[in-house]
């Protein structure tokens, strides 16, 4: 990426994958950029043990196809520059649609992919030939010492407009930075700073490991199942809670998995269970990820803040094409990302859609 002459200043609010791929896509600019976290780096659902690298599979071909296969394509292609030792790419399976039998042959039929990449098997299910596990928190942890990102742990509490800047952040009453641009990409806490008239939700997933010898490849079908080492783990997204509700682990949740695994691999040599981690994802009632310039409570400036979030269950596969896109448009230069998908993703479409029900009745 080209250097900029006069770089802005960018303040990325939240240290999960879509903050940490953001914050590396500007820096590749020369802005200075500045990570803040509550917490701890990948605190949230992408500290995880194990993510998964699946693209979103749709039989048409259509905007919202597209943007989910040039996702996935473009976060395996930057998993391999940044965390090259945290990819595994091994292929993964997606049971057969019950409900729909000719969506996978649709899919094979629309020209979308490259022949070699899904493979349709006499049962049914597809073959991803590039489906992957990711260490996420490895990952993380791997992106930011890359790029040598600095991270505040500080929790910003609201964003305001003074003297020095355009816009500045605040933790309680007292200023923490003061620049050119915010991104907010704190997952369910998005919410705090940007009004979505109750469209982003937050789901509740769970990791189990399990001794057992490990499948070969993923395998889905709700839940999912994949290697982990000489182990199996498994996981699923389970339930629709509030957005400020705790996240514990479950032990219904871990049999639920232990379930599945006896399923998907087809023996009952499951184990004990060796570690289990519970998330929050956020998510959306489109199923479609937030992403661009964002109205906050506060008047300021046209373009000064952004937002990622509600990218739910394929977070790892959008999250570095979302963060290119913003480091994009802050730069001035070319998105990858066509206008069909920006359409998809725009933080005001809830708010579009509101006025025409509202215009409607």
């Amino acid at each position: 990426s080209k250097q900029l002459s006069s770089a802005p200043s960018v303040a990325i609010v939240g240290a999960g994958i879509g903050g940490v791929t953001t914050a590396w896509h500007c820096q590749r600019y020369g802005m200075d950029v500045t990570l803040f976290e509550a917490e701890a780096p990948a605190a949230g659902a992408s500290g995880n043990p194990i993510g998964l690298l699946m693209p979103r599979v749709e039989a048409n071909d259509t905007p919202s196809a597209r943007f989910f296969r040039d996702a996935f394509l473009y976060a395996l292609q930057f998993y391999h520059v940044t965390a090259p030792e945290h990819i595994k790419v091994m292929g993964g399976t997606i049971a057969p649609d019950q409900d729909r039998p000719s969506r996978f042959v649709k899919l094979m039929s629309s020209h979308m992919w490259h022949k070699d990449d899904f493979h349709l098997r006499e049962d049914g299910s597809l073959f991803v030939t590039h489906g992957a596990t990711l260490s996420p928190k490895k990952t993380i942890h791997k992106i930011l010492g890359y790029g040598n990102i600095h991270v505040q742990r500080k929790r910003v509490t609201s964003i305001q407009q003074d003297h020095r800047s355009p816009v500045s952040l605040y933790s309680d009453e007292n200023c923490v930075w003061h620049g050119d641009h915010v991104v907010i990409a704190n997952g369910v806490h998005a919410h705090q700073f940007m009004k979505f008239n109750g469209m982003l939700k937050a789901s509740r997933g769970q990791i189990d490991i399990f001794k057992g010898s490990p499948p070969s490849h993923i395998i889905t079908s709700g839940s999912y199942i994949a290697p982990f080492g000489n182990n199996i783990a498994a996981g699923a997204t389970y339930d629709d809670i509030s957005l400020e509700e705790p996240i514990n682990i479950d032990q219904t949740s871990t049999e639920k998995n232990k379930a599945a695994a006896k399923l998907l691999s087809d023996h009952d040599n499951i184990g004990d269970t060796l570690s289990s981690r519970a998330s929050v994802r956020a998510t959306t009632q489109d199923r479609y990820p937030i992403m661009g310039h964002v109205s906050p409570p506060a008047a300021l400036p046209a373009n000064a803040v952004w937002g990622v979030t509600g990218l739910g269950s394929h977070g790892l596969s959008t999250g570095p094409y979302l963060g290119a896109h913003i480091a994009h448009q802050l730069a001035g230069t070319i998105s990858p990302l066509p206008p069909s998908a920006l359409k998809l993703i725009e933080p005001m479409r809830f708010q579009k859609r509101k006025a025409r029900q509202e215009k409607s009745s």
